[in-house]
């Protein structure tokens, strides 16, 4: 069961109640539960049912695409200082939180395997068999020495 299931489950179980669930240093509610806590106490509102959309379409077919559209406008965001000295650590750890933010896998970082290390290793927390795993290798390429026949 994931996280909104469970909570779903809470609803339904507790009725006219309003499940909040405490994380650390915020709240969360989900479905209409968010939005009335927005409406009558103008808490703020944010979707993270596209992210655990995107979690669910890794686990089910290991397409990561979702994943790195988020990435990528995360990265589109930064300004051009961010960029001085950056390489691919940089976009190895934002992806490395993306991926660890709703706890659907368990995400590795540098994880020795034999004699090298991984960049990323994603393991499903659930033991299914319609479950993928990944092992994700970032490759980082500076714009002035990005062509066509870099990328064969």
């Amino acid at each position: 069961m994931d996280f909104f299931d469970m909570i779903q489950k809470m609803q339904l179980i507790y009725g006219m109640k309003i499940i909040l669930i405490s994380c650390g240093s915020f709240y969360i509610a989900i479905g209409e539960d968010a939005v009335v806590l927005n409406k009558e106490l103008g808490l703020k509102l944010n979707c993270a049912k596209s992210a655990m959309d995107r979690h669910k379409k890794i686990l089910e077919t290991g397409d990561i695409s979702g994943t790195i559209e988020v990435l990528g406008k995360y990265l589109s965001n930064l300004s051009n200082r961010d960029y001085k000295n950056f390489d691919e650590k940089y976009v190895k750890v934002i992806f490395y939180s993306l991926a660890k933010m709703l706890g659907t896998m368990l995400v590795k970082s540098e994880l020795e395997i034999g004699t090298k290390y991984s960049d990323i290793l994603m393991i499903p927390r659930e033991k299914i068999t319609e479950r993928y795993g990944l092992l994700i290798e970032f490759k980082y390429i500076k714009r002035e020495d990005y062509s066509e026949e870099v990328l064969k």
